[in-house]
């Protein structure tokens, strides 16, 4: 027969790995929408610097990001119809709640 305290150990690792799997997808899902909301933003002359807007997730982290060289220069140069793209999509989207409901239906 198994410990008690063993098994109890065992559950909060597993629900530690479970937590941590969750987080991330949570913080996907929340991201992806960020992305969404900020394309309406992002000006579009080729349609490049838009197309290549992606979530990206490493290390259980998850990141939003544009890779087109000149991405920086459009989402931080204030004359620009693009300024703060992204920014103006993180403030615009409720990212806190979207990780909380989405943790809340996983974790039940």
């Amino acid at each position: 027969m198994s410990n008690p305290l063993e098994v109890l150990m065992s559950n909060v690792k597993g629900f530690g790995s479970k937590l941590e799997a969750e987080s991330t997808k949570a913080a996907e899902i929340a991201a992806e929408k960020v992305l969404e909301v900020s394309t309406q933003y992002v000006p579009v002359v080729t349609g490049a610097l838009r197309a290549s807007g992606k979530v990206l997730k490493e290390r259980g982290q998850v990141f939003v990001l544009y890779t087109e060289d000149y991405a920086i220069d459009v989402h931080e140069n204030s004359g620009s119809t693009g300024y703060k793209f992204l920014e103006r999509a993180m403030q615009e989207t409720d990212v806190k709640g979207i990780i909380t409901t989405e943790l809340g239906k996983r974790l039940k």
